[in-house]
């Protein structure tokens, strides 16, 4: 009789922290005095209702990030409470616990686990204390095969790949949006790249969107100038990881839309 293998414990405690049932180690409550900001973010990344409860903005702002990553299959919100030990300022080893921001994990397996920071808190801290803890989170979660990371808004909020995200993020597909913008992003995949989203623009059939009420004919129809279908689907192109565009510059017309291998 063959024994049936058991599970790596630390493989299944992740797939139950990025699972359906998983309750978050922290609750940032409503009406409530907080010393940060708490943010309400809608993400289609994370299982519990499609919503986190963002510890601060800069929270918030970051998983902007990570819903147009295409690599990032999964986020969990304060996923647990963690002990490690840290080196007090007199040489001391003491043991703290701390429940980390955010979990993420990437399409190839591997799993970060984050904590967002303001560089103004990080120095009223004081240097050696937030390298001190960074050291002992890092040595805490490598037993559990996951990379920590302390983030600011030096990395979050870097111009111009900052706005291009934003940008990317208000176009992300919805549910109810005109199918001729799926016709759209069919005729990009299958026409030559690459190209300037104003090349696109161009070539891609039909470019403009009407509206009108449901009494009125259809010539009755009005342009709507301030939505293009292309730049609409090329955005949504770009959050599914399809096409690639470059983010050394702000996003516009001559911005270079290549092939992502």
């Amino acid at each position: 009789m063959r024994l049936k293998a058991r599970e790596n414990p630390i493989d299944a405690e992740w797939r139950a922290i990025f699972g359906p049932r998983h309750e978050p180690a922290r609750v940032i409550k409503k009406r409530t005095r907080h010393p940060t900001i708490p943010v309400n973010h809608p993400t289609k990344k994370a299982f519990r209702l499609g919503m986190i409860r963002a510890r601060l903005p800069l929270m918030a702002d970051h998983l902007t990030h990570l819903d147009v990553t295409p690599e990032v299959i999964r986020v969990a919100e304060y996923p647990f409470v963690l002990e490690y030990r840290r080196v007090r300022e007199d040489g001391k080893v003491v043991t703290r616990t701390h429940i980390p921001d955010l979990a993420v994990l990437m399409s190839d397996g591997r799993v970060f686990v984050i904590d967002y920071e303001p560089i103004n808190i990080q120095k009223r801290k004081g240097r050696q204390r937030v390298e001190a803890r960074t050291r002992g989170l890092i040595e805490a979660l490598e037993e559990k095969d996951a990379a920590y990371l302390l983030l600011d808004e030096c990395s979050i909020h870097l111009q111009p790949r900052w706005g291009n995200v934003c940008e990317i993020w208000k176009h992300m597909h919805e549910k109810g949006q005109h199918p001729g913008i799926a016709e759209i992003r069919h005729q990009i995949m299958n026409g030559s790249l690459p190209a300037t989203i104003g090349q696109l623009m161009a070539r891609a059939s039909p470019n403009v969107m009407t509206s009108r009420f449901a009494d009125e004919p259809p010539e009755a129809a009005r342009v709507k100038g301030e939505f293009n279908p292309t730049y609409t689907a090329l955005m949504q192109l770009a959050a599914a990881g399809k096409v690639r565009l470059d983010h050394s510059m702000p996003l516009d017309i001559h911005s270079i839309v290549t092939r992502k291998v």
